[in-house]
């Protein structure tokens, strides 16, 4: 980030910058989940466990947005931005939370005024089976100053845990695709991108297993009727610190413990729905929604599927 000395000439730099980290961050994050591989990869991380670049000195976040407390990126403490009455500059107070505490306000938007203290008790995500095969539809719908444009896909997730094997396939409108992730000798994964109609495939080395999961940092939300199954639902936000900065919001909505009790599903852990929104802000007057409907989760995996097409 540039020195305090020179913030105000490269003011607007870093505010492109800003705006392309969090526009390619939202691209990475909106792939992961069409395909159910959110790094939460269940649909960039998004589908790991990463988040948007913010500004890393306190004077320059805060001189950022207006006053307000706002969480640390990895949500271990929070921001107090504050206009010194005697100064009158901003003042950046951090404040660390404690153990078994995190920043609930997410990252990017102020906390809501009835937050007296942002460090609270929280919750993590149900964790998937260690074996599953599931099913699912989305639909992708971008609004733009060229107009509306809407795009369906269909597919197919297979994950095993205990082998640590994976396959997303994606039937879109023009051509299917499938990405395989096996363990390599050695360590590490192959990560293989296929193409059936042209028998085209790709391979990359890869470090980390892309575990489809609802990521750790997002937040318990109550629970809501989708269809028939009462779920839980799971969010998380980013950007929004001032109004130039593009927005996303996610949700994940899992049929789980609730069901049980109910004698509604006998899973303990069934995902149901995702969606996001993007919204690029004033600069690009672009807005995405997606919503992906999981319509069939079996806690099993046919294990010659992970096996690569011949022709690989």
């Amino acid at each position: 980030m540039p020195d305090q000395l020179i913030r105000e000439r490269f003011k607007s730099d870093t505010a492109q910058l800003e705006h392309s980290r969090l526009r390619n961050r939202y691209k990475r994050i909106t792939l992961f989940k069409m395909k159910l591989q959110l790094s939460i990869t269940l649909l960039a991380y998004l589908l790991h466990c990463s988040f948007a670049e913010v500004a890393n000195l306190p004077d320059e976040f805060c001189d950022e947005g207006p006053p307000g407390k706002y969480c640390l990126p990895d949500l271990t403490g929070w921001h107090n931005c504050y206009i010194d009455k005697e100064t009158g500059k901003m003042v950046d107070k951090i404040t660390s939370c404690s153990s078994n505490t995190r920043c609930v306000c997410f990252n990017g938007p102020p906390c809501p005024d009835s937050i007296e203290d942002p460090c609270q008790p929280f919750r993590l995500p149900p964790p998937p089976p260690d074996k599953y095969t599931l099913y699912y539809n989305s639909k992708e719908t971008v609004y733009s100053p060229a107009g509306k444009t809407t795009t369906y896909i269909s597919g197919r997730e297979l994950q095993s845990l205990t082998d640590h094997k994976k396959r997303d396939d994606a039937y879109g409108p023009r051509y299917a695709t499938s990405t395989f992730v096996l363990p390599r000798d050695g360590g590490g994964f192959n990560q293989t991108d296929v193409r059936r109609d042209t028998e085209q495939c790709v391979t990359q080395q890869i470090k980390t297993f892309p575990e489809s999961q609802v990521p750790p940092y997002f937040s318990f939300n109550g629970t809501v009727q989708v269809g028939y199954l009462l779920c839980e639902k799971w969010i998380w936000r980013n950007g929004g610190h001032n109004i130039g900065q593009p927005t996303y919001f996610a949700a994940y909505y899992i049929s789980n413990q609730t069901n049980a009790a109910s004698d509604r599903d006998e899973d303990p852990f069934v995902p149901v729905r995702i969606e996001s929104y993007y919204n690029s802000g004033p600069s690009g007057k672009t807005s995405t929604q997606k919503v992906l409907n999981i319509t069939s989760f079996h806690r099993d995996v046919d294990e010659e599927l992970f096996n690569l097409p011949s022709f690989c």
